[in-house]
């Protein structure tokens, strides 16, 4: 059942370290469109992987597998939205 909370953090950690270099990278490079574009497109995949994996959880939740993990790894994964909106926030208020 340690694969569960393993596998969130690893996916967390993955998409916060791409999430903070393609905010990094927005700030050294303002005038450049393609930075943003890419931090759009990465941002709509990273919610859908992550959509995608609470819901295996979820669904691991109604078979009855460990709850106490497998609420620990869909937390894990949701501290992520709001480091997310932060961001997302951010680059939009140096595009307006």
């Amino acid at each position: 059942m340690k694969n569960k909370v393993k596998g969130a953090s690893s996916l967390a950690l993955f998409f916060f370290s791409i999430g903070t270099l393609l905010l990094i990278l927005q700030t050294i490079f303002r005038d450049l469109n393609g930075v943003t574009m890419v931090g759009f497109y990465y941002l709509c995949i990273a919610v859908i992987c992550n959509v995608f994996f609470v819901a295996v959880l979820l669904i691991g939740l109604l078979l009855k597998e460990d709850p106490k993990e497998t609420f620990k790894a869909i937390g894990i994964l949701l501290i992520n939205l709001p480091i997310a909106y932060v961001y997302a926030s951010l680059v939009f208020a140096f595009l307006i």
